[in-house]
C-alpha cells in the first residue's frame, strides 16, 4: 500500500509538471503564438506561464505591454487577484499611450469590482472598482470600450446605492442632469461633469451621486 502511494503520488508530481507547455526550441513568434492558442481557450495557467516566459526571454520587447495585460487577465482568470493587479497596473503606468492602456485601465475596474462583497459588508473593492472608472472617462474619453464601461459603471453605482440606503448616508441633491437615454435605455454620453449630485437615470429612479457615496431615492 505505501509503495502504491508514493507511486501515485509521483505520477500525480509527473502529471501536474507535465500541464506546462514546452517552449524548448521555440523562437519568439511561436511562442506568441502558442500563448495566444491557450489564451483564447481561457486556458489560464499555461497562457500566464507563457507570457511571463516571453517577458523573460525578451525583455523591452515591442509588444510587453500586450504580454502585461494578457498576464493579467490570466491571472484573474485564476483569481490571483494581487498578480492580476500589479500587471495591469504596470501596463497603465508604464505604457499610458500604448493600444493596451484603455484596455487595462478598464480590466483594473472589473478586476475589483470581481472582488466585490454583498452590499451589507465591507465594500473597499467596490469603491476602488469606481475610482479606476473614473480614470477611465478622465484618460480615456475615446475609448471604443466606453459603452462596456457604462454598463459597468452603472452597476457599480446601483451597488453603493443599495449600500448608501443600508447605512443611511444621504446626500444632498444637486441640479446637474443625467446624459439623455438613448432608446436601448442606457445614458448617452458619459462626461466627468456629470459624475456628482442627484440626477433621474435611464428608469425614471433619482440616482444621487457624491464622492464615493451613492444613493437610490427609489429605494426609500
Amino acid at each position: 500500500m505505501k509503495y502504491l502511494a508514493i507511486t501515485s503520488l509521483f505520477l500525480a508530481i509527473a502529471a501536474g509538471c507535465g500541464s506546462f507547455p514546452s517552449t524548448e526550441g521555440l523562437g519568439r513568434e511561436e511562442i506568441i503564438d502558442l500563448a495566444d492558442t491557450h489564451f483564447q481557450r481561457e486556458q489560464w495557467s499555461q497562457a500566464s506561464f507563457l507570457y511571463t516566459e516571453l517577458m523573460f526571454r525578451y525583455p523591452g520587447d515591442i509588444q510587453t505591454d500586450l504580454f502585461l495585460y494578457r498576464s493579467g487577465i490570466a491571472d484573474r482568470g485564476m483569481k490571483l487577484w494581487a498578480d492580476a493587479e500589479f500587471y495591469l497596473y504596470r501596463v497603465v503606468n508604464e505604457y499610458p499611450g500604448g493600444p493596451w492602456a484603455d484596455d487595462a485601465q478598464l480590466a483594473l475596474a472589473e478586476t475589483m469590482w470581481m472582488q466585490r462583497r454583498d452590499y451589507r459588508r465591507d465594500q473597499t473593492q467596490v469603491i476602488r472598482a469606481r475610482e479606476e472608472m473614473l480614470r477611465f472617462f478622465e484618460n480615456y474619453p475615446s475609448s471604443t470600450l466606453k459603452d462596456r464601461a457604462e454598463e459597468l459603471f452603472i452597476s457599480i453605482n446601483d451597488h453603493l446605492a443599495r449600500r448608501s440606503l443600508f447605512i443611511g448616508r444621504f446626500t444632498p441633491e444637486g441640479t446637474r442632469p443625467m446624459p439623455p437615454c438613448s432608446t436601448s435605455g442606457r445614458p448617452g454620453q458619459l462626461r466627468r461633469d456629470h459624475l456628482q449630485g442627484c440626477h433621474p437615470d435611464c428608469h425614471g429612479r433619482s440616482l444621487c451621486i457624491h464622492g464615493k457615496h451613492v444613493l437610490r431615492k427609489d429605494l426609500l
